[in-house]
């Protein structure tokens, strides 16, 4: 068993919350499009044929702009419910547990490891995407970093480091 326990500090925690951040504004993205259809459509039939003039065009734009920006906005309180705090390995599943939710994944499902460092981030393939798998190495509370490597042989990405 590989357990990494306690919840994320430093580089790792802020490498998670940008990965909620990224999630929500993919999420944004893709109902905002939808939307906006729908408002050109709206705004097409109801003004009778004419399309849509500046003042339109710049109230969507605002608001796409501050939907955007609201996903950067995470209390203290949201954080700790959402950050792993323990993120274990046993008999072939790997498991993340945070205050909110417990998600697994067998070990087959791991697309790379990405190696940051003071981390490791799991990726996943786009059907069992989950950013919930982020591991900080002295975290680690059984097991050992050389077992943990051994487990995803081939499939570690050592990414560069930032300064």
């Amino acid at each position: 068993m590989i357990e990494f326990k306690g919840y994320l500090t430093g580089v790792s925690q802020k490498y998670f919350c940008n990965q909620i951040v990224k999630l929500q504004r993919i999420f944004i993205v893709f109902t905002f499009i939808p939307a906006m259809y729908l408002i050109l459509l709206f705004s097409y039939a109801y003004w009778g044929g004419s399309f849509i003039d500046l003042q339109t065009a710049l109230v969507i734009l605002i608001l796409f702009v501050i939907l955007f920006m609201l996903p950067k906005i995470q209390t203290k309180k949201e954080k700790e419910k959402n950050t792993p705090q323990r993120v274990y390995i046993d008999n072939d599943i790997i498991i993340s547990q945070s205050n909110a939710l417990v998600e697994g994944r067998t070990l087959m499902d791991v697309k790379e490891v990405r190696d940051y460092g003071d981390f490791y981030y799991l990726v996943f393939p786009f059907g069992k995407y989950s950013y919930r798998f982020v591991c900080q190495k002295d975290l680690l509370t059984q097991g050992t970093l050389a077992d943990f490597e051994t487990l995803f042989a081939g499939k570690i990405k050592r990414m560069p480091q930032k300064k």
